[in-house]
């Protein structure tokens, strides 16, 4: 998980370019911005799903990578049961990983 201004703060392209030369990137899934709103953290966040690239291997900079933004994680802002869509997101990263012909359209 990291803060969404890692990915989108001009000032931290450092970290994106580390991020790009040393991993190989699965999936970003964007989480609710009150996401960690009842821990008293009202950062906007999303998970990245990365695998580490092997010695001398570069990340293909035309694969797939599988989006994703799940407006309801399990509770609210105030820590009250809510629907959950990571469940739905996880299946529909399972596909994609199977086929990610559908999910480019």
């Amino acid at each position: 998980m990291v803060p969404d201004g890692i990915l989108t703060n001009r000032s931290l392209q450092y970290v994106r370019d580390y991020i790009l030369d040393a991993f190989a990137i699965l999936a970003i899934v964007s989480l609710p911005g009150t996401a960690f709103s009842y821990y008293g953290a009202g950062v906007k966040s999303s998970l990245l799903f990365l695998r580490r690239l092997a010695a001398g291997e570069e990340f293909d900079g035309d694969a797939p990578v599988f989006m994703a933004a799940a407006e309801s994680i399990g509770y609210d802002a105030t820590g009250r049961t809510t629907e959950n869509e990571l469940p739905r997101v996880l299946e529909d990263y399972r596909r994609f990983r199977e086929d990610p012909t559908p999910f480019l359209q």
